[in-house]
């Protein structure tokens, strides 16, 4: 029979939601568990909770914290908890989160029916402080796309409560990268591109919205500092990990991506050496009407994120970048007239400017 481990790593100011993540797990359907909970220099109750739990669940509950009862982040804590873990299969809870009962029993079979899958995730339902639900349902669906790669490089749409992975997949690519604060998603991006990955239409967990979320609030040159760290790790990384990321689409996407991201930042010259290694990396990116209209429509909605910089800007750089490159822009008529039908006045200004780039390409 294949056991399961649910890792629940912690800090502070979490302690009076902790014993409810630690109940979600204790009353899955699944019988074959064991809990890891590990404490990240907690300045609470939660590391006497925990060691609680332990000593009352002695098979099935296991406490460690750092040498030291160090603080050294959510990455190293993730990963002293997947060191310490045994199971086949493994799992992450934050300690304000919860689990729905069945789900580790639903991921567990369907792995087990899908040996091609390295992962699985579903839908997480948001409650309050309280527990009360919200009645919003988070991360319900994948975007519709055969590939899911070259979008999860774009945005993370995983709630990482949700996720389970085969002990394989860690073996293969190594654990979080403690280099990285947004860890999960660099894990996700790295197991997806060397296994299968699977959703489940259902709510397999409960997302705690509450004041001490570390998820939530994040101001916009924090936001933008955190994703140019993930696609500057995911750039260095990429030829090591293979797979999915060693394709020149995926190597390029990084880069575009960087550039964009560079921009938003200010720095202008690292943007366009960004953009033309994007082009140098793989030039039939630029050929792809579909792609890139979907791509520049994303980054302009999104680029109020991470600055206070009007977004019309963009699209207009991006030309200009673009044109000196010789890429097939005369293709992209048809992306500038669906673009711009569905933008706002500015953005029909920058695109008459974006008009006259194009007759300039022979």
């Amino acid at each position: 029979m294949s056991h399961a481990t649910r890792a629940v790593p912690r800090w502070s100011a979490c302690a009076r939601f902790l014993p409810a993540a630690i109940e979600s797990v204790l009353a899955q359907t699944y019988p074959h568990v064991e809990l890891i909970i590990a404490d990240d220099g907690s300045t609470d109750k939660s590391l006497d909770i925990a060691q609680g739990y332990a000593s009352r669940h002695p098979d099935r509950v296991k406490a460690f914290s750092h040498d030291g009862h160090a603080n050294r982040g959510i990455s190293a804590t993730s990963n002293l908890a997947l060191r310490k873990s045994s199971g086949d299969y493994w799992c992450g809870l934050s300690s304000d989160d919860t689990f729905m009962p069945e789900k580790v029993e639903r991921q567990v079979v369907f792995l087990e029916q899908h040996p091609e899958i390295g992962m699985v995730y579903g839908r997480a339902v948001s409650i309050d402080a309280g527990g009360r639900a919200l009645g919003v349902e988070l991360f319900r669906d994948p975007p519709p796309a055969r590939d899911p790669l070259p979008l999860l490089l774009e945005r993370n749409w995983i709630c990482g409560s949700t996720v389970m992975a085969r002990r394989e997949c860690f073996v293969t690519i190594g654990l979080h990268d403690e280099g990285v604060m947004y860890s999960d998603w660099d894990l996700w991006v790295r197991i997806v591109a060397r296994f299968g990955m699977a959703f489940l239409a259902r709510p397999l967990a409960q997302y705690r919205v509450h004041a001490t979320n570390s998820s939530l609030g994040v101001p916009p040159e924090t936001q933008l500092a955190r994703h140019l760290e993930l696609m500057e790790a995911l750039e260095r990384k990429a030829p090591a990990i293979g797979g999915g990321l060693a394709r020149p689409f995926a190597r390029a996407l990084i880069e575009l991506q960087l550039a964009f991201l560079f921009y938003c930042a200010g720095d202008r010259g690292a943007a366009a050496r960004a953009f033309r290694a994007a082009v140098d990396i793989d030039a039939s990116m630029f050929h792809s009407v579909r792609f890139l209209a979907g791509w520049l429509i994303r980054r302009r909605y999104e680029m109020g994120s991470f600055t206070p910089a009007p977004p019309d800007g963009f699209l207009t750089w991006f030309a200009e970048q673009a044109v000196p490159r010789g890429a097939s822009l005369r293709s992209w008529r048809p992306l500038l007239a669906a673009f711009l039908a569905t933008q706002n006045v500015a953005a029909r200004r920058c695109g008459r400017r974006v008009r006259s780039l194009l007759a300039r390409i022979p």
